[in-house]
C-alpha cells in the first residue's frame, strides 16, 4: 500500500527534478529529502550520529529505501556546499560515518510539502466521487495511488529482488478516473506529478556502481515497426520514437531483420482489407491497426502506400539497420531448445517461426547470460500488447527472456540516463499506462476481430454507425465472456445473434439517454470539486502566510545580530582609540626619561663628551633596532597601533568579515520572503 508519505516523497522527488534543469545524475534529484530529514534531526535536539541512522530517518520520513552507499555520498556532497557557504563548520562528516551538527536548517520544501499534502487529498476525493457516481463501493475498488506506482513497483521488484511482479488488483476503475481528468489540468499536473516521481524513486534500487546502461543493440518486432509508423495509439508511437531517440545517444545499433520487414509487409496487408469498414476494433483496441488508421484517416491506398515504402522509411527517417537472416542461422535456430519452446506456444503460432528465429539472433549476440538488467547487451524489443504478460519476464535460472516492452525499456534507460524530458517521459509514461490498462479489462483484438466478422451477415440498413459505436460503450459487448459467448451463438443460431446484438444496441441507446438526463440536471460533481479546490487554496494560503512569519522572524534575527555586531565595531574603535592613546602617553614618557638620562649624562661629564657620545651611538643603535626589527620606529609605532585594534576585535569577537557575511544572509532571505505570495 502507497502510504501518504510516500506519496507526498513522490511529488517532491517530481518538483524538484522539474524545477532543477540540466540533471545528468537522478541521484542529485534526492538531495534535498536528506537535507530536510538533517534539519528534521536536527529540529529534534539530535546533534550527531552515523550515516545509518540518517538513513532509518529518511526512511521513516519519506518511506524509501535509500541505499547507505548513496546515503553516505550525499551526505558528503551537502556537507561540501554547506560548508563552504559558512565560516563555521555546519555539518562534519568523518570516514567512519559518523557525523555531527552544528547549525543545519532547511526549510525550501516546506511550502511544497504543504502543497502537496493537500494535492493528495483532492485526488482522493475526487477519485471517491468518480467511484460512487459510478455505482461502486468505495472499499471494494483499488487505490489511484496504488495503480500509479505500478512501474515503480515492478522496477523495484527487477532491480532489487530480481523477482516478477504480479498484479493481484484490476486497476481499470483508476485508469477510467484518470481519462476522465485528463482535460483537467490541475488534477492530471498532481496525477502525473506523483507517477514521476514514483517512476524517479525506483532509481533507488539501481545498482550503485553502474553508470548508464550497457545496451549494444536492438533488435525490433514487428509491433514496434507499427506502432512507430503511428499506426496504433499515439503513446506507442511516442514511445517508440523515445526509445530510439535515447539508444542513438547511447551509440546503440538499431537492427530489424528481413524477416520481420516481410511480416510486417504481410500483417499490413491483411489490415488493409478492412480499414476501410466500421467496427468494434476501431472502438475497443486503440492500439489496433484498425484503430490508428481510422485516427490518422488512413484508406486502404494510404495504408499500402507506406507499406511499399517501409525499408526506405526505416532507413532514413529512423536510422534502422536491415539484417538479412542466412538460411544456416535458421538451419541453426531451428535446432535450438529456444527456438522449439517458442514455437510450441499456443499463443500467435502464426508468428511463431519468426519469434523463434529472432530470438535466437538476440541471444547469439549477447554472448554471456545476462543476470543485471542494466548490462544485458542486446533486446527484442517489442511494442505494448495490452493482452500479453503485463512484466519483464524472468527465467527459471534469474536470467532475462531475449524479449523485452517498448516502455519498460524506454524507463530503464531514462532513469539511468535522464536525457530526454521529464515532463514528457511523465505524460507519456501516465497515457500510455492508462491506455493499456483500460484496454486490457477489454475483449482481446482476436476476439473483436471474430465479432466483426459474424456481424457481416447483417443487412447494412440494420446496423449502422451509431449502433456500432453504442455496441462499443455497452457493458455487454465489452466483457470478454459476452463477447465469446455471442460469438459462438454466431455459429450455432444467426438470427438469434443478430437480435440479440440489435437488442444490446437498444439498451445502451436507452443507458445512454437516462445518463444524459442526470448529467443536465446540475453540475452537483463540479460544484464539489471547486469547494475541495478553494479549500486547497485556503490551506496553501495558511502555509504562505506560516513561511512568512518564519522568514520574518529570522530575518528580525539577523537584522538584531547585525546591530550587535556594528555595535562592538563601534565599541571596539574607541577602545582601541584609548589604547593607542595610552600607548602615545607611554611613549612621551620614554622620550622624558630619555631627555632626562642625557641631562644626567651632560651634567656629569659635560655637553661636548656628550654630544660626542649620542652621535656616536646613534647611528649604530638605529641600524640595529633596524636590522632586528625590520622596520624604522615610526613604523614599528604604526604596527603596534594595527595590533592593540586586533587584539580588541578578536576579544570582542566582532569583525567587518562577520557583519558581510550576515548582511549577505539578511539579503538571501529577503529574496526567499519576496518569493513567496502575500495574501490579500
Amino acid at each position: 500500500m502507497v502510504t501518504k508519505n510516500q506519496l507526498t516523497a513522490y511529488c517532491l522527488l517530481a518538483h524538484i527534478n522539474d524545477n532543477d534543469r540540466g540533471i545528468s545524475d537522478l541521484a542529485q534529484v534526492f538531495i534535498p529529502l536528506v537535507k530536510k530529514t538533517l534539519a528534521t534531526v536536527m529540529a529534534t535536539g539530535v546533534r550527531g550520529g552515523n550515516t545509518n541512522d540518517m538513513k532509518t530517518e529518511f526512511d521513516l520520513l519519506f518511506r524509501l529505501d535509500i541505499p547507505f552507499g548513496l546515503m553516505h555520498r550525499l551526505m558528503r556532497q551537502i556537507q561540501k556546499e554547506t560548508n563552504c557557504a559558512n565560516k563555521s563548520p555546519a555539518i562534519v562528516l568523518n570516514g567512519d560515518g559518523s557525523f555531527v551538527l552544528s547549525e543545519f536548517e532547511f526549510t525550501e520544501l516546506d511550502e511544497v510539502i504543504s502543497q502537496q499534502a493537500a494535492d493528495i487529498e483532492l485526488i482522493e476525493d475526487s477519485y471517491m466521487e468518480f467511484v460512487e457516481r459510478a455505482g461502486l463501493k468505495t472499499d471494494s475498488e483499488p487505490s489511484v495511488f496504488e495503480f500509479l506506482d505500478r512501474y515503480h513497483q515492478e522496477l523495484s521488484g527487477l532491480f532489487a529482488t530480481r523477482s516478477d511482479y504480479e498484479p493481484t488488483l484490476e486497476y481499470t476503475t483508476p485508469a477510467l478516473f484518470v481519462e476522465s481528468v485528463k482535460n483537467n489540468d490541475t488534477q492530471f499536473k498532481i496525477l502525473r506529478r506523483i507517477y514521476l516521481g514514483s517512476l524517479i524513486s525506483s532509481y533507488l534500487q539501481l545498482p550503485v556502481t553502474t553508470s548508464g546502461v550497457n545496451i549494444k543493440e536492438l533488435v525490433l518486432d514487428t509491433s514496434f515497426l507499427v506502432s512507430l509508423l503511428d499506426l496504433t495509439s499515439v503513446e506507442a508511437c511516442h514511445t517508440c520514437q523515445m526509445v530510439l531517440e535515447l539508444a542513438r545517444k547511447i551509440g546503440c545499433k538499431i537492427t530489424v531483420l528481413d524477416i520481420t520487414l516481410d511480416e510486417t509487409r504481410a500483417l499490413l496487408e491483411r489490415c488493409s482489407e478492412s480499414i476501410d469498414r466500421l467496427s468494434l476494433t476501431h472502438f475497443l483496441a486503440p492500439t489496433s491497426i484498425e484503430a490508428g488508421c481510422a485516427r490518422r484517416k488512413l484508406s486502404k491506398t494510404g495504408l499500402l502506400r507506406i507499406v511499399s515504402s517501409l525499408r526506405n522509411t526505416l532507413d532514413k527517417d529512423h536510422g534502422v539497420t536491415v539484417y538479412n537472416v542466412s538460411a544456416r542461422m535458421k538451419k541453426k535456430a531451428q535446432t535450438s531448445e529456444l527456438y522449439k519452446k517458442i514455437t510450441g506456444r499456443t499463443r500467435n503460432p502464426d508468428g511463431a517461426h519468426h519469434d523463434g528465429v529472432a530470438n535466437y539472433y538476440v541471444a547469439t549476440k549477447r554472448g554471456d547470460t545476462p543476470r543485471s538488467l542494466l548490462k544485458t547487451q542486446c533486446w527484442f524489443v517489442s511494442s505494448q500488447d495490452p493482452h500479453s504478460s503485463p512484466t519483464l519476464r524472468i527465467k527459471g535460472d534469474g536470467t532475462f527472456f531475449e524479449s523485452i516492452r517498448a516502455e519498460y525499456l524506454l524507463n530503464v534507460m531514462w532513469l539511468s540516463s535522464p536525457s530526454a524530458s521529464d515532463q514528457e517521459v511523465g505524460t507519456l509514461g501516465l497515457s500510455r499506462l492508462v491506455a493499456t490498462t483500460i484496454e486490457r479489462s477489454l475483449p482481446s483484438h482476436t476476439i473483436l476481430r471474430e465479432f466483426n466478422t459474424n456481424l457481416k451477415g447483417l443487412d447494412p440498413g440494420e446496423l449502422t454507425a451509431e449502433d456500432v459505436a453504442l455496441l462499443a460503450n455497452s457493458t455487454a459487448v465489452k466483457s470478454a465472456k459476452n463477447l465469446e459467448k455471442l460469438n459462438q451463438l454466431a455459429q450455432t443460431d444467426k438470427e438469434q445473434f443478430f437480435s440479440d446484438v440489435l437488442s444490446i444496441a437498444d439498451a445502451e441507446r436507452e443507458r445512454v439517454r437516462e445518463l444524459e438526463e442526470r448529467l443536465n440536471e446540475g453540475g452537483l460533481l463540479q460544484h464539489k470539486t471547486e469547494k475541495k479546490q478553494k479549500a486547497a487554496v485556503e490551506q496553501l494560503k495558511i502555509a504562505h502566510a506560516e513561511l512568512r512569519r518564519m522568514k520574518l522572524s529570522k530575518i528580525e534575527e539577523i537584522e538584531r545580530e547585525i546591530a550587535a555586531h556594528e555595535n562592538g565595531i563601534e565599541t571596539s574603535t574607541s577602545e582601541a582609540k584609548r589604547i593607542n592613546m595610552e600607548l602615545r602617553w607611554l611613549g612621551g614618557s620614554l622620550i622624558l626619561l630619555l631627555c632626562n638620562t642625557i641631562w644626567s649624562i651632560a651634567q656629569r661629564f659635560g655637553w661636548q663628551e656628550t654630544n660626542a657620545m649620542i652621535s656616536t651611538l646613534a647611528i649604530p643603535l638605529s641600524l640595529g633596532l633596524y636590522a632586528i626589527l625590520g622596520r624604522t620606529p615610526r613604523s614599528l609605532w604604526k604596527k603596534l597601533e594595527v595590533a592593540a585594534f586586533t587584539w580588541v576585535v578578536q576579544k570582542n569577537n566582532v569583525s567587518e568579515s562577520i557583519t558581510v557575511e550576515l548582511n549577505a544572509k539578511l539579503v538571501d532571505l529577503q529574496n526567499q520572503l519576496s518569493k513567496i505570495p502575500q495574501e490579500n
